[in-house]
């Protein structure tokens, strides 16, 4: 062979380079089990911008998957709530008695999502495959579940709600955040669920673009305790995570994902607060628009797994959803309705609305009130569900919110301001001075919002202010990077916001780029 063609046959061989993965897929209440019915493995190619492959499965991917797996032409997202992430290849293996495949002719220096079809649904590997020329092969352990066990048991329904008035917004706003949370008992199978959580939304937003305002207008998530999991510390890589509408809508910009394999953890995604649980891969989210004369009727669909007892605890699944209504100034006394029903029995039905609010809870064509006499403590009003089950299987129960008498006056003024071209402060809802009773101001609200709902509520809340005046922003962007300095630029702003000198919009922004800065300083001295 001549020197000039084994050299351009050596060049050319990482190009032709190919790698392989050796899998099992494993039942998680049982590892001995065999399988009976035909499985199959599948393998896909995810573009360089594409999201996690953990988060790809937390949308909508099961038709798409099948697809793939058949070399057929994908019509239905894969991944995200508007658009999904297309693959740029796909190998598919066989799965034998024991649960194990091989994957052969993989490409190399590219990000591979991989699940497994047992018995009609594909069950995900949350950690992407990396093959290199170093490491051409790799292992992967896919867990799954056998179905069809009794119905689950539908513990809680809990809705928390919030008044968020703002002077530049043309309505005022109603924040939302409701958990549903789903038990199993059997240790050895799992339940597939579908749960239908209609989403309420703004004046001025229609159902066709509310999936583009994820963590903005629309949030969820759900979890399972059938795996641990993954956490992390945060850092400025969580700014990036679970945003499934397609930019990073909480700063602006889009998700720049660099070479090497993708995961967020799940700690970082902003529901997932007080209990951290693992993100559920195995069935679907889908977004979906109802026929309605406005074009302002959508709903999520959550057809998701409860997955089996383990350790003694019963299997978990818990779906979590932020979402926003609104009643326009030139109409305070308007009220939103949000309409829930079951498939099973609802055991508990729980309500925190804080002060401002008010709530009727209706069972339709029973002629009974969800809740009883609600509870007040000053800043909120909890109910409790006055019956059990709290709602029979299927029945539907209309929660109606709205504002008391003080918001919708205070509504009204703004609206009479605008109309009559006055500056906003002039709308009484700037910061009291010192010694002025605050009454139900913003920044009453925002402090209550806070402490009942948390921080990462706050965080998909704030995203939609609008940047405060440019002087109220001069000291942050000032600040040099050392933690030191971010530190008392944080005591100075919580100090300057106990003796009212901002309003509640401009604390909130300017705590969470602090806090983003703290961030980088840790980064940078680490």
């Amino acid at each position: 062979m001549k020197p000039w063609l084994a050299l351009i046959l050596l060049l050319a061989a990482p190009a032709f380079a190919q790698g392989s993965v050796q899998g099992r897929a494993q039942n998680a209440a049982d590892p001995a089990t065999l399988l009976s019915t035909p499985a199959t493995a599948c393998a896909v190619v995810l573009p360089d911008n594409s999201i996690p492959f953990c988060e790809v499965v937390t949308a909508t991917w099961q038709q798409a998957m099948t697809d793939l797996a058949a070399k057929r032409p994908v019509t239905t997202p894969f991944g995200k709530l508007e658009g999904g992430t297309p693959p740029t290849a796909a190998f598919t293996a066989p799965l034998d008695g024991n649960g194990e495949f091989r994957l052969e002719g993989l490409p190399l220096q590219a990000r591979i999502g991989l699940a497994v079809s047992v018995d009609g649904l594909w069950w995900p590997l949350a950690d992407e495959i990396w093959l290199t020329a170093e490491s051409p092969s790799a292992q992967a352990t896919v867990s799954y579940c056998r179905l069809e066990a009794d119905p689950p048991v539908l513990e809680l329904l809990h809705l928390q709600a919030g008044p968020v008035i703002r002077q530049d917004l043309k309505y005022g706003g109603i924040a939302l955040r409701e958990r549903v949370r789903l038990t199993n008992l059997d240790p050895a199978r799992a339940a597939l669920v579908e749960i239908v959580l209609d989403v309420a939304m703004v004046p001025g937003i229609t159902a066709q673009h509310l999936p583009g305002m994820y963590g903005n207008q629309l949030l969820y998530m759900q979890g399972w305790n059938l795996a641990d999991a993954y956490t992390l510390q945060r850092d400025i890589r969580a700014r990036q995570a679970w945003v499934m509408g397609g930019g990073d809508t909480m700063h602006g910009g889009e998700a720049d994902y660099g070479k090497g394999p993708q995961r967020s953890a799940d700690n970082w995604h902003p529901l997932n607060d007080d209990e951290v649980l693992a993100m559920c891969g195995a069935g679907d989210t889908l977004y979906r628009e109802n026929p309605s004369p406005d074009g302002r009727s959508a709903s999520l669909v959550f057809r998701r797994v409860v997955p089996p007892a383990r350790n003694g605890r019963p299997g978990v699944l818990e779906i979590r959803l932020m979402h926003q209504a609104g009643v326009r100034t030139a109409d305070p006394g308007q009220k939103i309705r949000i309409v829930r029903s079951f498939p099973m029995p609802l055991g508990q039905a729980r309500a925190s609305i804080l002060q401002g609010l008010q709530l009727q809870a209706l069972v339709t064509d029973a002629h009974r009130k969800l809740f009883g006499e609600g509870q007040a403590d000053g800043r909120a009003t909890t109910f409790q569900s006055g019956s059990t089950p709290a709602l029979n299987a299927g029945e539907s129960v209309e929660l109606i919110l709205g504002f008391d008498a003080t918001l919708q006056k205070q509504l009204a003024d703004l609206e009479e301001a605008a109309l009559a071209g006055k500056p906003a402060a002039e709308a009484g809802n700037e910061p009291a001075e010192p010694g002025e009773k605050p009454g139900l101001r913003s920044q009453v609200i925002f402090q209550a919002l806070a402490a009942m709902f948390g921080v990462a509520f706050l965080v998909a809340l704030v995203a939609s202010i609008r940047k405060p005046r440019k002087e109220q922003l001069q000291k942050l962007n000032r600040l040099p990077a050392p933690r030191a300095d971010v530190l008392k630029a944080l005591t100075d702003l919580e100090a300057d916001f106990a003796a009212r000198k901002l309003p509640a919009t401009a604390y909130l922004e300017q705590k969470q780029r602090l806090m983003n800065r703290l961030v980088e300083a840790d980064s940078e001295e680490t």
